[in-house]
């Protein structure tokens, strides 16, 4: 078992062009950091695309996997490939800091309790694993689009109305997730500015009550060190 616990952050937000900006940012904030993305658009067909980058040499490294998953479910694919994945960059001396930059899909709460509480299934022989034995979550980041997030949050469109959702039987509105991804973030990242000042006010007033705690800065203008030290 590792004895000091890699740092991981985790990336999330319905909109990927934003998750990858600010995992992007993570990935050259400090060195050793290694990015972890894992597409689920194809989960119902039973395979998932994996891209991991980390710095090389001649500059970031990209290595890129289709794995198959029999099962197709978002469960999983946390069990079967995301959770050995941190075990193994964890025991890695090279790697700082892993950053996960999540599918819309994959929301953040449920990730961090399989983290925490799901046994690793290939774990060595000895005391049962979980990754929280070599990983701690540092900081989840959410990137939001600040001029559509508080329509995303009061909608009643499906994840499968916008095309974003991991399989065939996946219920979950946009609300759900987008509501679920902010309130459990420690650092909200806003991208652009709401349409006028009434609807930066209403953005402004239903973030502080569902994030009181978590800080909020511009997309972009952010310094990720300092934020998660």
């Amino acid at each position: 078992m590792s004895q000091t616990r890699t740092p991981l952050v985790l990336v999330t937000g319905l909109q990927p062009a934003l998750t990858a900006r600010a995992a992007q940012d993570l990935l050259h904030a400090a060195p050793g950091t290694v990015l972890v993305h894992h597409d689920v658009r194809e989960l119902g067909q039973g395979v998932v695309l994996r891209t991991l980058r980390e710095p090389g040499p001649a500059g970031v490294v990209e290595h890129r996997s289709a794995i198959e998953l029999a099962h197709g479910c978002l469960s999983c694919t946390l069990r079967l490939d995301v959770l050995p994945l941190l075990r193994s960059l964890a025991a890695r001396p090279d790697v700082t800091r892993i950053v996960l930059q999540l599918d819309p899909a994959l929301e953040p709460e449920h990730l961090c309790w399989a983290i925490a509480e799901v046994l690793l299934d290939d774990e060595p022989v000895g005391e049962p694993e979980t990754a929280a034995d070599w990983v701690e979550v540092e900081a989840v980041v959410a990137a939001l689009d600040a001029a559509t997030w508080l329509g995303d949050a009061s909608g009643e469109e499906t994840m499968a109305d916008r095309g974003l959702a991991a399989t065939a039987d996946d219920e979950r509105t946009v609300a759900h997730v987008v509501v679920g991804q902010t309130a459990f973030a420690d650092v909200l990242l806003l991208a652009g500015e709401p349409d006028d000042a009434w609807a930066a006010a209403q953005l402004d007033a239903v973030l502080v009550r569902l994030c009181p705690s978590a800080a909020r800065l511009p997309l972009g203008g952010w310094q990720p060190g300092p934020v998660l030290a």
